[in-house]
């Protein structure tokens, strides 16, 4: 009874905990903040805050480095910059890097939806609550979230550094804070990513109440192996733009391609096979638990009689039928769709570097 209590009391908390205004992000104070002038206009719906607070800090972003070259009088630069060959490719870059933080934001939210509305009541121990609500505090830091942008400043250098090479002209200080903003939005990103490595790694040791006939056929395995999904993809088409860019704009031959591709597969595989591990440790955990008590109840009829009668006879073999079928479900929530979408995400940036060479391609055949 006391066991059930502490339970049932540590889940209300854990609701409190998860609530909205104890899971903002960082990202989520700066939206709040540059969208507060058109609030009623959008009123509280999450989506139209996403898209107009995504445009409204690039536009801001794009501001800062406006300003800064007038001050500065570094017009020429921004000439350069406007006027060479690949910089659509560029400025569009730039907005992707907008674009990744903010949505990589709402895959947090969305992973602590499916706490509130899939986890919570089917936890079993209080250290697994304990455990998601340290995750969902060091999710939402602020500071951790700052730090990750502050620390890709010494990348975004290392990017104008290049950028400057390629295009033959050398950048201002305005071009050059305006290029690490953005670089600090994809750190952010990144550091969202690293957050969701770290749940994956987390995973496999929450005690949760599956459907014990076949465990992988749960909703809250199906949801978690389908936001895992999910992430990869947006992972992937983002690393797929990345290379699209990196090698439209000859950033092939750079160190910052070589350190930035290999990330991008390493994660998207990390974050895919890490997960479906940790999915497929709970299962078997809750599988054998299942096969381990219809065990024990076919040892107990056997050991008390030692010639069963017709109706333990016919228990013994509705046990052992149930023993083998609960044996025969799936071990783990991969299947051939999850593979698929592995191999797709895979492919993404392979294809974004062959769209970039196209004309190698073409002319390899020819």
């Amino acid at each position: 009874m006391t066991e059930n209590a502490d339970l049932l009391k540590r889940r209300e908390e854990l609701k409190l905990a998860l609530s909205e205004e104890n899971t903002k992000t960082l990202i989520d104070v700066i939206l709040e903040g540059v969208t507060r002038p058109i609030k009623k206009l959008i009123g509280r719906n999450r989506t139209a805050l996403a898209v107009y607070g995504a445009l409204i800090v690039f536009l801001l972003t794009i501001l800062i480095g406006v300003i800064l070259v007038t001050l500065l009088g570094e017009f020429t630069s921004l000439q350069q910059f406007v006027r060479h060959s690949d910089s659509w490719i560029l400025i569009i870059q730039l907005i992707g890097s907008t674009a990744s933080m903010i949505i990589a934001n709402a895959f947090i939210h969305r992973i602590i939806m499916i706490f509130q509305e899939s986890v919570l009541d089917i936890i079993e121990t209080v250290d697994t609550m304990d455990d998601i609500e340290k995750w969902v505090t060091f999710a939402c830091n602020k500071k951790l979230a700052l730090a990750a942008g502050v620390l890709s400043i010494p990348v975004g250098y290392l990017f104008v550094l290049n950028l400057s090479a390629i295009t033959g002209s050398l950048y201002g200080v305005g071009l050059s804070v305006l290029v690490i903003l953005f670089s600090m939005q994809s750190g952010i990103f990144f550091g969202f990513s690293f957050t969701i490595l770290f749940l994956t790694v987390r995973l496999r040791n929450y005690q949760l109440n599956l459907f014990s006939s076949d465990p992988s056929s749960s909703q809250v395995i199906r949801n978690f192996s389908g936001f895992m999904s999910h992430f990869v993809y947006l992972f992937a088409i983002y690393g797929a733009f990345i290379t699209f860019a990196n090698v439209t704009t000859g950033f092939l031959t750079s160190s910052i391609f070589w350190i930035t591709f290999p990330m991008f597969w390493s994660l998207i595989v990390l974050i895919f096979a890490l997960s479906q591990y940790s999915l497929a440790q709970i299962i078997q955990r809750v599988k054998w638990k299942t096969l381990n008590e219809t065990q024990t109840q076919i040892e107990k009829i056997r050991k008390e009689q030692v010639i069963p009668d017709k109706e333990s006879r016919e228990t013994l073999n509705w046990l052992l039928d149930y023993h083998n079928k609960v044996k025969a479900t799936r071990n783990s929530a991969l299947n051939f769709e999850a593979g698929l979408n592995l191999f797709n995400s895979l492919l993404l940036p392979v294809l974004a570097f062959v769209l970039g060479n196209l004309d190698r391609v073409i002319a390899f055949f020819r």
